[in-house]
């Protein structure tokens, strides 16, 4: 009997930091999901320029209603396949529901920066600006999905892309998006 009390009373000591665990919230999730850009012009005649790849990220629950995340993505252009884009997005999030399980919304302000490697010309053309964010999701306990939409500041592209198609300086107006459906893992 002794002995049986002795082993509940270790397993009790071993196993409670286990039960405390469960008990903490999740506050980190790492996701991987689908990544897609579309640069839209006002150009007739001149096709969108259309992004889709993958996206790696990460966000952090600071308490139920900030996050702070970042996330890698890479790209490839849908009607020139030589043309990659990589870069990161990283926003302050503020929403509700970030630590429990359930739906969850949220809107956002951050930052991206990305490359577009051209390799049949040898060209790399840097993007870089504001973002403004809008999601929502749903949690399990160990599980998120999770869907993003950025409007981008579009700037640097109707910088560069009157340049790449030789137009004169604000010839063309351009509104920039991003957005990424993600599954990931909660700890």
């Amino acid at each position: 009997m002794k002995k049986l009390f002795s082993a509940l009373i270790l397993f009790s000591l071993i196993s409670a930091p286990a039960w405390s665990d469960e008990a903490a919230p999740r506050k980190n999730q790492i996701m991987l999901g689908t990544h897609a850009i579309i640069i839209d012009n006002d150009i007739n005649g001149l096709k969108d320029d259309e992004l889709a790849g993958i996206m790696v990220s990460y966000q952090r629950s600071i308490t139920k209603i900030i996050a702070l995340r970042a996330g890698y993505f890479f790209d490839e252009h849908d009607d020139y396949p030589e043309l990659e884009s990589k870069g990161i997005e990283a926003q302050l999030l503020f929403g509700n529901n970030f630590l429990s399980k359930g739906f969850y919304f949220y809107g956002g302000l951050g930052f991206f920066n990305e490359t577009w490697e051209y390799s049949d010309k040898d060209l790399d053309l840097d993007f870089n600006g504001l973002l403004l964010s809008l999601g929502l999701g749903y949690k399990w306990e160990h599980i998120v999905l999770d869907f993003i939409f950025n409007i981008r500041d579009s700037s640097d592209y109707e910088d560069k892309l009157n340049k790449w198609y030789g137009y004169d300086s604000e010839s063309i107006d351009a509104t920039a998006s991003s957005g990424s459906f993600s599954i990931g893992i909660r700890f």
